[in-house]
């Protein structure tokens, strides 16, 4: 079998290079170097090995647990983990039966009050106290069979990040290690932490902080880069490679994740853009000096001066802060403009939008390898023959697109792939209560500015989006996680089987950028 690179494995399983090269961390998989190739690759054995992992992790198997069952051919350590698995998932949905007849026992006390002022000792009573303070003791079957789009509802939620926490970063002054190559992550580590060491930094700055993020010099390809920073006294030098840095601080949105969640990133995300109050800011350069392709996501080691001292910590005592740059949600005037010389430019006509965060509604499907050559094609006819499109054509108002969105978020990733959805902006929706009715999925976008595309059938086999985007002078804005496929006019011939001519525009594509 024909090797392949960790960058084709991360894309073929939708997997981040960072868990890669984490499972390899800990021995679940190894990597092989091929001969006059600098980076590293994995064969057959360690691909087979990956598929067993990725199945149990969505099992919500922990990284530990999934290493003792591959390591051991005793069938009956599998059965006890996951019989110890089972007894988890029990006591959560006891407590979540219990929490549900216990709010439904209160909203039978308040009906019986109705019109009357609550009263302020109401959860303080001896008959409330004694009821919650049967949760941990409550023992209840939950026998309900669920649908596959309950199911999907239901884990949809579950999926959703809890306790994000609003902070302001103070401006600080670092020293950066940026390395480019193999291994970005362990290597920047090594160089920093032998800097901590020799100038006995923590002596002089006990609480200093220590904070990373993915830097490639090329973001969509080889080599792979990582950024390590660690704050410092303002007139401390630094010694080459490493180079000292001004950073501004700022708000931010933030999670804390264990060494292996880092799927969680995409939570993060969805939670932004769910949010009423606040929405990303990568727009904004925080530090200084600046170099261009610096991710937006950091991620900050807590407890690091106790870290750094103790070098044989166990990396899941390590916990992490997630870290997205954000800022109080706003308005802004929705614009459409040409931009100038854009043929000339990247080869098509091009349009800047700018627009507010916004809502869309519509089908959605989790689009997997195994669904085969085509599945968004797949998904079009399947949503034509059903009903649904007619559904959509019934709620839409006149010459408004219907839209197709190609995104990955934290559900779907733990589903095995990303989703497309086949939906309407809800602003172009003539009853938006009776179209909620029967759609399955709803969304937040959280991004102002979009670049669209013209694109005929001839001319849509050569797009390649990250060159022709940067070919603009843009980047495109991470956060987002998917472009959009605009049908003007809900004319979706492109996929309704029917042949346009090779010149006529049967879609646009947005895409979100910075």
């Amino acid at each position: 079998m024909e090797l392949k690179t960790i960058s084709q494995v991360a894309k073929t399983y939708d997997i981040s290079t960072r868990m890669l090269r984490y499972y390899e961390q800990v021995g679940l998989i190894e990597s092989l170097r091929k001969e006059g190739y600098s980076y590293r690759v994995y064969d057959e054995t360690n691909l087979k090995q990956l598929q067993k992992i990725i199945v149990l992790r969505k099992l919500q198997i922990p990284v530990k647990q999934i290493s003792l069952i591959l390591n051991n051919p005793d069938a009956t350590v599998a059965i006890d983990i996951f019989n110890q698995n089972l007894a988890e998932l029990d006591n959560e949905l006891t407590a979540l039966s219990t929490i549900k007849s216990i709010l439904v026992k209160f909203i039978s006390e308040l009906e019986e009050i109705a019109g009357l002022h609550l009263a302020q000792d109401f959860l303080s009573n001896e008959a409330v106290v004694n009821l919650t303070n049967s949760l941990s003791l409550v023992q209840k079957n939950v026998k309900e069979r669920f649908t596959m789009n309950t199911l999907n509802v239901a884990s949809n939620q579950l999926s959703k990040l809890q306790n994000i926490r609003i902070l302001h970063l103070p401006p600080m002054t670092v020293a950066s290690c940026h390395f480019i190559g193999d291994n970005p992550n362990e290597n920047a580590a090594k160089i920093m932490s032998k800097f901590v060491k020799e100038s006995q930094l923590l002596k002089m700055k006990p609480d200093a902080r220590c904070i990373g993020f993915d830097h490639p010099i090329n973001p969509y390809g080889a080599p792979s880069g990582y950024e390590v920073w660690v704050s410092i006294l303002d007139e401390m030098n630094v010694p080459s490679p490493l180079m000292k840095k001004k950073f501004q601080g700022g708000l931010y949105a933030a999670h804390v994740i264990k060494s292996d969640a880092w799927d969680d990133v995409l939570g993060l995300q969805d939670w932004i853009a769910d949010s009423d109050e606040y929405q990303s800011d990568i727009t904004t350069i925080r530090y200084e000096p600046y170099t261009k392709g610096a991710a937006y996501l950091l991620e900050e080691q807590l407890n690091y001066p106790v870290n750094v001292q103790n070098p044989n910590l166990d990396p899941d005592k390590i916990q992490i802060d997630l870290l997205l740059p954000i800022k109080e949600a706003g308005t802004i005037e929705e614009t459409t403009s040409e931009i100038k010389d854009s043929l000339q430019a990247c080869g098509f006509e091009s349009k800047l939008l700018t627009k507010n965060k916004f809502r869309i509604l519509g089908f959605t499907k989790y689009i997997t390898p195994e669904l085969g050559d085509d599945p968004v094609l797949d998904f079009w006819k399947e949503v034509k023959q059903d009903g649904r499109l007619e559904m959509i054509q019934k709620y839409r108002k006149t010459g408004v697109p219907i839209l197709g969105f190609g995104s990955h978020d934290m559900d779907s990733q733990k589903n095995g792939g990303w989703r497309y959805t086949i939906c309407l902006l809800e602003t172009d929706i003539t009853d938006v209560k009776a179209f909620e009715k029967f759609v399955s999925f709803t969304k937040k976008v959280d991004a102002s500015k979009w670049v669209s595309f013209d694109l005929t059938k001839e001319n849509i086999l050569n797009f390649d989006s990250h060159t022709i985007v940067s070919k603009l002078g843009y980047s495109f804005n991470p956060p987002i996680s998917g472009h959009f496929d605009v049908f003007p006019d809900g004319n979706i011939t492109l996929f309704d089987g029917s042949k346009p001519s090779e010149e006529e525009t049967v879609v646009y594509h947005w895409f979100p950028i910075i």
